[in-house]
């Protein structure tokens, strides 16, 4: 029975974070709300507030604004800084020329292909493949609209479609080295690479492909919903003085995070530098 309570609860306050977001309130403050009203109302029916590697200060008040501040210091100090570094290094490719010359290269070869929306689900699988790469969902979305969104943009797909292909790979875990999937994994006591390539990939990939449909499809009727055109930015138009290999270098992140966070590392072992 409590059991059923506290669903019911935690329902009822996504319905009202739902709500509120759509009326236009800040989605940042609402969640936040949203998250302080679960924690007291899970102090108040007797849970333990704090992790259990934390040390409990006594009070249940202070131990929620406790939770609060390790969460802040672990967010800012960890994730915040790999975001602020994806943001500045989206902001120097695009100074430096790399991203107009990845524009420039990248539209050549796809204009030939006339439907803007194949060209989009097209990008959407690469966008999902470069989520194996980055396991956050906020530096996955920043590192798409520096390198991918560009692109899409220029090869005449609109920009709400652009926009979401940059969003949606975010909800698809592919990675077996991402938290939720080691969590999942312990949860269900099963060896994490069957778990991760038996259980959640195939899921993965029907996901991935039922949302390249529906986004086909939908991205399509909201374009001529808002009358949106599709053209086709002319590449004589870009210009930029910055060396074809600089194209490179958007994608350098994720060359970085699959060499260096041990993916590949680990079978590199025999190598004799290693």
């Amino acid at each position: 029975m409590l059991t059923v309570i506290e669903l019911l609860i935690g329902v009822v306050v996504i319905v009202g974070v739902a709500r509120y977001i759509i009326k236009g309130y800040s989605a940042t403050g609402v969640l936040f709300v949203g998250g302080l009203v679960l924690l007291i109302i899970s102090a108040l029916m007797g849970h333990k507030v704090l992790p259990a590697s934390e040390t409990s200060t006594g009070y249940t008040a202070t131990d929620i604004v406790e939770y609060i501040k390790i969460l802040l210091m672990s967010r800012g100090g960890d994730l915040g800084m790999m975001i602020m570094m994806l943001c500045g290094f989206a902001a120097y490719m695009t100074h430096i020329g790399a991203n107009d010359m990845v524009v420039k290269l990248a539209s050549k070869p796809l204009q030939y292909i006339n439907s803007p929306y194949l060209l989009m689900i097209a990008a959407y699988f690469v966008a999902c493949l470069m989520s194996l790469a980055v396991s956050s969902a906020t530096g996955l979305g920043v590192l798409l609209m520096a390198t991918l969104f560009p692109v899409m943009v220029n090869v005449g797909i609109s920009r709400g479609a652009a926009a979401a292909i940059c969003a949606s790979p975010a909800a698809i875990i592919l990675s077996p080295t991402s938290g939720d999937v080691v969590l999942a994994a312990k949860a269900a006591e099963m060896p994490l690479i069957d778990f991760a390539f038996k259980t959640t990939l195939p899921i993965s990939i029907a996901a991935i492909i039922g949302m390249a449909i529906a986004h086909f499809f939908w991205q399509r009727y909201l374009d001529k919903k808002e009358n949106i055109s599709h053209e086709m930015l002319d590449v004589a138009e870009i210009t930029t003085t910055a060396p074809a290999f600089y194209a490179l270098l958007p994608f350098t992140p994720i060359i970085g995070v699959l060499i260096f966070d041990g993916k590949w590392g680990r079978s590199c072992t025999l190598l004799p530098f290693w």
